[in-house]
């Protein structure tokens, strides 16, 4: 008896062993690739667990989406398929690898070994998933003058939000660092600004800039200068807010005085206008270079307000060329029935004058007449 029912027990645990190994068996999947990072090669990972023939003589099968579009089967891929390859590490694991990995390929993924079957859903885990941007994708532009230096970075795309540190010499910037981000699609857009004035000169300079994105740090910035002459040869012109406003009013100035010769002499151009057909193309020189010089002047007083904006360096070169061109304008606007660029030029400092002098002598006659109306007023008091 006691030999019956120690059979007996060990046919119960061998059967209950045998439904906890049978209960295990499937298939599992998992992201290979930590972090995985977007623009390089991303590896799936299918593992089965069941009995003792090897995974490379079972049926494998990978598909994608929820329509479960083929990908690959035994190693062999659809005619869709042609950045998957399949790789079979050891009897129980096979890897899927996704070449250049993109925003097109975050879907749901299943792998099926026999009749097993796995679902793996790749979508954005800022944890796992990463997008450096590289090249054109990274704008950058650094300002440096005896005073201080400015910083502008706008990265896009870019996953997840990046963590960004601007460092004079050893010294982290986080206070006057500012940071912008926002989503767009399923990355992210950031635009730092960071601008540093020094009580005195700042030579010489070390300054980098780093920023964190994920589990990955890249470097944006590495500037070091000893030489102070070189930091004088490399001085941008840069202006503060004040500076900005004025140049912004002059800009608008120039503008609106274009503007103004335009609608004042509307009767000479159109006048000038209907008169070309009967100019040779020599003759209508002068008419010419009072279009181009207008419609430059205003050109040049749109691009400076877009160059105040963005805070470029090449701001003031636009602003005294749309003064230059804004001169030229009125000039060219104020005779332009004239033939000869010289005689028109000289018309028109000669009205200018004329008109400086008439205001001048309308003042004079006003302060005379307010004089004698005066001295007649006291004089009738004193009569009385």
């Amino acid at each position: 008896m006691n030999v019956e029912y120690f059979l007996l027990i060990c046919l119960t645990f061998t059967t209950i062993i045998w439904k906890v190994i049978y209960s295990e068996e499937g298939v599992f999947c998992g992201v290979k690739s930590n972090p995985a990072v977007f623009g390089k090669n991303v590896s799936i990972s299918c593992i089965y667990n069941g009995s003792n023939t090897c995974i490379e003589n079972r049926t494998r099968t990978w598909t994608k989406g929820q329509n479960k579009d083929l990908i690959m089967m035994d190693g062999h891929p659809s005619l869709t398929a042609e950045r998957y390859k399949e790789t079979v590490i050891s009897c129980s694991e096979v890897e899927l690898e996704i070449s250049n990995f993109s925003s097109d390929d975050l879907d749901n993924y299943q792998c099926y070994i026999d009749f097993k079957e796995c679902k793996l859903p790749l979508q954005l885990d800022p944890y796992k998933y990463e997008y450096h941007p590289y090249g054109e994708e990274i704008k950058t532009n650094f300002t440096l003058s005896n005073g201080g230096f400015s910083v502008f970075f706008e990265m896009f795309p870019v996953y997840p939000i990046p963590m960004c540190t601007v460092f004079y010499g050893s010294i982290p910037m986080k206070d006057i660092l500012k940071q912008t981000t926002r989503r767009v699609g399923h990355f992210y857009q950031s635009k730092l600004n960071l601008e540093f004035k020094a009580l005195g000169k700042i030579c010489p300079i070390t300054a980098n800039a780093t920023c964190k994105i994920g589990q990955t740090e890249i470097s944006l910035l590495k500037f070091e200068s000893k030489n102070c002459s070189d930091i004088e040869e490399k001085v941008s012109l840069t202006l503060n807010s004040i500076e900005k406003t004025i140049l912004c009013i002059f800009t608008g100035i120039c503008l609106a005085l274009v503007l103004w010769s335009m609608c004042r002499n509307r009767t000479l151009i159109q006048e000038t206008y209907n008169q070309l057909s009967n100019r040779n193309v020599w003759d209508s020189r002068r008419p010419l270079l009072a279009v181009l010089a207008t419609f430059g002047s205003m050109s040049c007083d749109i691009l400076t307000f877009t160059k105040i904006v963005e805070d470029n360096q090449t701001l003031i070169i636009c602003f005294c060329l749309a003064l230059l061109l804004t001169f030229a304008a009125l000039v060219l606007l104020s005779n332009t029935p004239t033939i000869s660029i010289r005689e028109g030029v000289r018309k028109s400092f000669v009205r200018f004058i004329d008109k400086f002098e008439n205001c001048i002598y309308r003042e004079q006659n006003t302060t005379a007449y307010a004089s004698a109306n005066k001295a007649g007023n006291t004089a009738g008091k004193q009569s009385v």
